[in-house]
């Protein structure tokens, strides 16, 4: 014998807002969920279809509303709680994460469908699940399936509702050790065409001019209707010298200034752009063990400034 258990606007609690922070292998990921109606696909507008990009609906989407809960007491089960969640955007290696906690009874199994779908549920106390964007599929509202099975066989389905819509902007930070010292990692993936962008970057993390002139990274941009990735050495001029990093002809120009960089005059359709940086040890000193927080102002075609933060976590000594 088997009940279902519905699910509307009062099943579930919103616990976190529309933009949210990842931590993952080193790397810290933010995402901005859209204000405005979603572009369609074949709007020449959206540049989520570049090639390399990564918020394309199959790596990453944003759950709507932040984590969803619900709570029910099953009479010779006990309280069912189930949850969907993540910490920011859902992407393929930090996917949208389901659980199901039993108190006050127990049951003998706990399974899942995804608009229909069996998941893989591991064994424990919270019957753990995932679902990556590709599993995800679609955007828009899916419904979550969860049944319980009671020791006496009789098995009750919760339901639960989950609206997931395209990543807009994915801001993503990693810091990694070298052989010489340390690199550091801004990336800028969005559906609207960049123009320019302003990180703040604490100076423990950016190389620093020294006698001469050295290159330090580069910057790689990916554009609509450019069949590879663009690339561009990034170079620090003598100390005393103004720090232009980038300023040659028909290339966007990269300045270093107090408190981080300055990227402008990006190529029409930049989709995505990222630069990379490397400290040297013997010229910049060792790089600390601390945090860090990073941002970036992110200024799209046609729109003001979208500000977004990353902590990526420090490389391991």
């Amino acid at each position: 014998m088997s009940g279902t258990i519905g699910s509307d606007a009062r099943d579930y609690v919103v616990v976190s807002g529309g933009t949210g922070t990842l931590t993952i292998l080193g790397a810290t990921s933010t995402t901005s969920m859209p204000t405005v109606p979603v572009a369609a696909a074949s709007d020449p507008d959206d540049l989520g279809g570049v090639a390399g990009t990564l918020i394309g609906e199959t790596s990453c989407q944003q759950l709507v509303g932040g984590a969803k809960y619900r709570r029910v007491a099953l009479p010779g089960i006990g309280t069912v709680r189930v949850r969907a969640y993540t910490s920011g955007p859902a992407l393929r290696s930090a996917p949208l994460r389901l659980t199901t906690e039993i108190t006050g009874g127990s049951a003998s199994s706990v399974g899942y469908r995804f608009d229909g779908r069996a998941l893989t549920v591991a064994g424990g106390a919270r019957h753990r699940a995932t679902l990556t964007p590709s599993q995800l599929g679609r955007v828009g509202v899916h419904t979550l399936s969860t049944a319980v099975r009671g020791r006496r066989g009789r098995i009750r389905t919760i339901s639960l509702k989950l609206a997931t819509v395209p990543c807009q902007t994915l801001f993503t930070a990693q810091r990694w050790r070298t052989t010489a010292g340390a690199g550091l990692r801004l990336r800028i993936d969005s559906r609207t065409a960049l123009t320019g962008l302003s990180f703040g970057v604490p100076a423990a993390l950016l190389p620093r001019q020294s006698a001469k002139r050295r290159v330090v990274g580069f910057i790689r941009l990916y554009v609509a209707g450019v069949a590879k990735p663009v690339r561009y050495p990034l170079a620090l001029p003598g100390r005393g010298a103004r720090a232009m990093m980038l300023a040659a002809r028909r290339a966007p120009t990269v300045t270093m200034r107090r408190g981080g960089l300055r990227v402008a005059g990006l190529p029409v359709r930049t989709a995505v752009a990222e630069v990379t940086l490397y400290r040297v040890t013997t010229l910049d000193r060792a790089t600390s063990a601390r945090a860090y927080t990073v941002k970036v102002a992110v200024v799209h075609a046609g729109a003001g400034a979208e500000r977004l933060s990353a902590r990526p976590q420090a490389p391991r000594r």
